[in-house]
């Protein structure tokens, strides 16, 4: 899964508290199953790199940074044109 679709099946309310958040990273933390996705953001100012051990090979951490907040803006915006 590249970034772009990430953000694309990520909920729209996990979108809004990650684009409103001052913190310095985001912990993507994906659950696949044979019907679907969910996808939590956790915002945090510490940097943790998923146990290996326990690692489902979805989980990512990524700066907040303009890049990411570019694409959830973009996202949340055709979001908003789909309901107008």
């Amino acid at each position: 899964m590249k970034l772009d679709d990430i953000i694309q099946a990520t909920s729209t309310p996990e979108l809004l508290r990650a684009f409103k958040s001052n913190k310095e990273y985001f912990y993507f933390d994906i659950s696949v199953f044979n019907v679907g996705v969910n996808i939590w953001v956790k915002c945090t100012n510490n940097y943790k790199e998923p146990n290996q051990n326990t690692w489902n090979g979805y989980d990512f951490i990524i700066d907040n940074d303009f890049y990411i907040n570019e694409l959830i803006e973009n996202e949340l915006n055709k979001r908003r044109t789909k309901i107008d």
